[in-house]
């Protein structure tokens, strides 16, 4: 391992992050989990040591980052749209729609370590949840679900802002892994939650019905598990 300064560990770790991406939408999910966690360690490293001149890198051989992390979460988020074929195409894939959109982050971004840290959580999430579904792991899953959890924890308790895209697509891919382990309570809990953001957007939109129907995978599940619920005998 080669020992690098605090500015060239941020730049591999960031490189880390953008080569999972990569084999992410290539579709070799046990690389792109490697890399990310390897992404991971470095930014680790530099949180845990950012006064410190030097710290060890980790090479391509790293392990997953395990996660554990706990929270009572009361998601509530804002409106967006997006648009993505790699994400379409998980939709018409899969029984409940799934974020499929790795974040890839600029090496010249000067936003800070523990924002970075947050995205490259989010992207190892993601692929440990697509992994989670291609092999019905139900590890991978529950891994997944931590490291959402833990994406969600950042940006509340430490006030790190995700951009509401993200936010949105943490809420819904938290709703799905719940849903597919069974706990539709939570699930439910994360598509009413959804669906609340997916009106205001609506309300407050200016009526332009692209960036509308780009929203059609959030809208299904919101929808879709809301009319379950209503249509479930009464206790």
């Amino acid at each position: 391992m080669a020992a690098m300064i605090p500015r060239e560990a941020r730049k591999a770790a960031i490189e880390c992050n953008n080569e999972g991406v990569r084999l992410l939408r290539s579709g070799d999910l046990g690389g792109a989990i490697i890399r990310l966690a390897n992404g991971l360690d470095i930014m680790k490293s530099l949180l845990e040591g950012s006064s410190a001149m030097e710290m060890e890198i980790p090479g391509p051989e790293g392990e997953s980052v395990d996660i554990d992390t706990s929270a009572d979460m009361d998601l509530s988020f804002l409106e967006t749209s997006y648009e993505d074929s790699v994400t379409a195409a998980c939709y018409q894939q899969q029984p409940t729609y799934v974020f499929c959109s790795p974040i890839v982050i600029s090496t010249e971004t000067a936003i800070r370590h523990l924002k970075i840290s947050l995205l490259m959580i989010f992207n190892l999430a993601l692929a440990h949840h697509l992994n989670g579904i291609q092999t019905s792991d139900r590890d991978q899953l529950e891994k997944a679900l931590r490291l959402y959890e833990c994406a969600y924890c950042i940006s509340h308790e430490e006030e790190v802002d995700l951009s509401v895209l993200h936010a949105m697509a943490l809420t819904n891919n938290l709703g799905h892994i719940h849903l597919v382990l069974h706990d539709t309570q939570k699930s439910q809990k994360c598509f009413e939650q959804l669906l609340a953001t997916l009106i205001y957007f609506v309300e407050v939109s200016d009526g332009d019905n692209k960036e509308i129907e780009n929203l059609k995978g959030f809208f299904s599940n919101a929808t879709g598990l809301s009319m379950i619920k209503a249509s479930a005998p009464a206790a």
